[in-house]
């Protein structure tokens, strides 16, 4: 089932940059929520700086088979054979911490989860996927995951955060 859903959506992924706030939205509602401040990161970005395709298949990665993992729906192998399917490669998410998180912390934080009053906080963006390392051509998505909704929230994407090491 999941093969034919992919094939489904495969058909009505977008054909431009502006298309994937809606695409995501109307795809993946209850599995991957775009923070302003990520649809704002997407729309600065120029046609030529990203691989559409490819940021498609990651974010739909994180929807499907990264999420299924993380709820226990699907092993990591058969998350590893569903990607050599669908995508032809494998994703990897890593964790956030450290310098670059301590040197930069407005970079890896969002106002998402509420406070005691209700109100949004600054909430740390402690997962990314990683995708290439030419400055040309990466995708990055920085995002957390809201266990208590089950749901992916991107806070930035598509390119590199600052770091230690990279500007």
């Amino acid at each position: 089932q999941s093969e034919i859903d992919y094939l489904k959506n495969r058909q009505n992924r977008p054909k431009e940059l502006a298309d994937i706030i809606p695409w995501v939205e109307r795809s993946f509602p209850d599995a991957l929520f775009l923070h302003a401040r990520a649809k704002a990161e997407l729309a600065a970005v120029k046609p030529d700086e990203v691989n559409l395709s490819l940021l498609c298949d990651a974010l739909e990665y994180l929807a499907t088979e990264y999420r299924d993992e993380l709820l226990g729906y699907i092993s990591h192998d058969e998350c590893l054979n569903r990607c050599n399917k669908k995508y032809n490669r494998g994703f990897e998410v890593t964790p956030l911490s450290g310098t670059s998180v301590e040197m930069y912390p407005t970079e890896y934080r969002i106002k998402f989860y509420p406070s005691p009053k209700g109100k949004p906080v600054e909430s740390l963006l402690n997962l990314h996927l990683k995708v290439g390392v030419d400055p040309r051509t990466l995708i990055r998505i920085y995002f957390l995951y809201d266990k208590e909704k089950q749901l992916i929230v991107v806070g930035s994407l598509p390119k590199h955060l600052k770091t230690v090491g990279y500007e």
